[in-house]
């Protein structure tokens, strides 16, 4: 089995970058939010944070940090650049003889790259 890295959605930079953007003072920003100075910072350098926590910031923000996200995403029935395709191994290898040359050459880079990271 293959693995590819999935690429996180960085809520903390997103967040910091929206407060800078509107400048607020890190000091008056953790204020609004109900948190220490010290909490904001740990908030700007974690990738996750809890709904109630988010939506809190985008009330203060007036920003929707939720669709942003959103957009991020791939939309339903729109392949990701991640997209993942079962493939038949055989003798545990990719049986992909049967693909058109320019579909097997793409797996194989795929590959390649992926088993790299």
């Amino acid at each position: 089995m293959y693995k590819c890295k999935i690429a996180e959605i960085d809520i903390g930079t997103m967040i910091r970058r929206k407060v800078e953007e509107q400048r607020w003072s890190y000091t008056a920003f953790a204020s609004a939010i109900g948190c220490s100075r010290s909490a904001l910072y740990n908030i700007f350098n974690n990738r996750d944070i809890s709904v109630i926590r988010l939506l809190k910031i985008s009330e203060v923000l007036r920003h929707d940090f939720f669709t942003e996200i959103c957009g991020t995403l791939p939309a339903a029935g729109n392949p990701a650049s991640d997209s993942f395709v079962a493939i038949r191994l055989c003798n545990g290898r990719p049986a992909i003889g049967d693909l058109p040359p320019e579909i097997a050459a793409l797996i194989r880079r795929e590959i390649d790259r992926c088993t790299e990271l």
